[in-house]
């Protein structure tokens, strides 16, 4: 059987999208979480191609991403610690989610804006349809 990139693609996106199924205000957290994921994520990957680190692009942008997966998170405790007690698990669902570790490791020929840009565009599109699938 061949693996289709599309069915991994829903899975990923779905990952985010099925624990707050009918709590749209977890849904606004969650769509929050991606986007400061994504943002600080590709200026991660933007830092590490001016410093020429290109070998270890991988390693150290994963490992970003589950730091800003965590000061996430602790930001979250400190304005609403039931929220972040609720959406523990979800929060880092989102940083392993394809969504974002496809945007990540896109094409970076343009420059830092351009791939900033790409990115965050991407995720505040997933975003509507998340809010909008979510809420309807």
């Amino acid at each position: 059987m061949k693996k289709s990139p599309v069915f991994v693609f829903i899975a990923g996106a779905l990952s985010l999208l099925v624990p707050t199924t009918g709590r749209f205000a977890y849904g606004i957290v969650l769509v929050l979480a991606l986007l400061f994921i994504t943002f600080f994520t590709s200026l991660c990957r933007s830092l590490c191609h001016k410093l020429a680190l290109d070998e270890f692009i991988v390693p150290v942008c994963l490992i970003f991403l589950s730091v800003c997966t965590v000061l996430f998170k602790q930001i979250l405790m400190l304005f609403s610690p039931i929220l972040a007690f609720t959406l523990d698990f979800s929060l880092y669902l989102a940083s392993l989610s394809s969504l974002i570790l496809g945007f990540v490791f896109s094409d970076y020929s343009n420059g830092t804006l351009a791939f900033l840009g790409s990115n965050m565009k991407h995720a505040f599109l997933f975003s509507l349809f998340a809010l909008f699938s979510l809420f309807f």
